[in-house]
């Protein structure tokens, strides 16, 4: 889709907090959390069974105990998430362009509702654990498996997150007005009340797709303990978040490719967002469009 995207990923803030483990530089898990609870999901059927061919199933249902409530929650894998020729760029030592198609089509990232709860959204992997949001009549959750104890999971109100990761970056938007997004971070609750502003305002009538390319920085990389799969699959993770976002409007999100700056940043992230803004939509036009098209690219700081 050439347009419609244009407040796409302002939430990347708080969704790449809840995307994967904070890379913060904290040493505890709960450091971002002002009040958190402890549940354990329980699958419906017992233990999560692949399929016959080894793929993860189609469709799961987990019940959630939240806030003293068993909530049942079904998942559906989200098909449209990752094309057949998902992309990854990285770079060797010596700053060579390595193109590659990982096999994406066996992802463990599903969407759903919550029985009898009219609007409720959920966006999820099953990875190894349960990690994902849950979007409720009244309030969003985030929900992490507990590290020192998986079978435990965090669960906490968005509204509780009191630190983000990480900055999030300066986003680059193609439509008929191209326009410059400000740098910006967001407090979850602000997430929560911009989300479903959004979705009281317009919802499109005919369902557009829009084409995602996320390019990770350096300093994200070896933040992720420079492990390429880690951040692959924290970044399918968060397309994954959005998408579930703007689905609610007609609007999805596909993940077409993914570039990580495995060597060096290729533009400085000193000075101001705009600064910034200038120098990577000056690379993207130039480097990034005639490898891969998208209609909308998001550095990730």
């Amino acid at each position: 889709m050439r347009g419609g995207g244009a407040e796409l990923l302002e939430l990347c803030g708080i969704l790449l907090l809840l995307s994967g483990k904070c890379h913060c530089g904290g040493s505890q898990q709960t450091e971002h959390l002002s009040s958190y609870q402890l549940t354990v999901p329980q699958p419906i059927g017992g233990r999560l069974r692949r399929d016959t061919d080894g793929r993860p199933p189609n469709q799961v249902s987990f019940i959630i105990p939240v806030d003293g409530n068993d909530l049942l929650v079904h998942l559906e894998r989200n098909e449209l998430l990752l094309p057949p020729d998902f992309t990854v760029f990285t770079y060797s030592p010596n700053g060579s362009l390595i193109t590659s198609r990982p096999p994406v089509q066996d992802h463990c990232h599903y969407q759903g509702f919550v029985q009898n709860m009219e609007g409720s959204a959920v966006a999820m992997s099953i990875c190894s654990g349960l990690r994902g949001v849950l979007h409720l009549t009244h309030d969003s959750y985030g929900i992490e498996p507990l590290d020192s104890a998986p079978k435990q999971h965090l669960l906490y109100r968005l509204q509780d997150v009191t630190s983000q990761p990480r900055g999030c970056g300066t986003p680059h938007y193609e439509h008929e007005h191209s326009n410059a997004t400000e740098h910006a971070q967001y407090e979850p609750q602000e997430v929560h009340h911009r989300q479903h502003s959004r979705i009281k305002r317009a919802v499109l009538h005919k369902t557009h797709y829009v084409e995602l390319l996320l390019v990770v920085d350096n300093d994200r990389y070896k933040h992720m303990n420079a492990n390429e799969t880690a951040v692959r699959e924290e970044m399918v993770h968060l397309a994954n978040l959005i998408d579930t976002i703007y689905m609610q409007l007609n609007i999805r999100v596909v993940l077409v490719g993914l570039e990580i700056w495995t060597r060096q940043n290729l533009i400085s992230t000193e000075g101001g967002a705009g600064e910034v803004l200038s120098r990577f939509t000056q690379w993207r036009e130039k480097d990034l469009v005639p490898r891969r098209r998208h209609d909308s690219a998001q550095l990730i700081l």
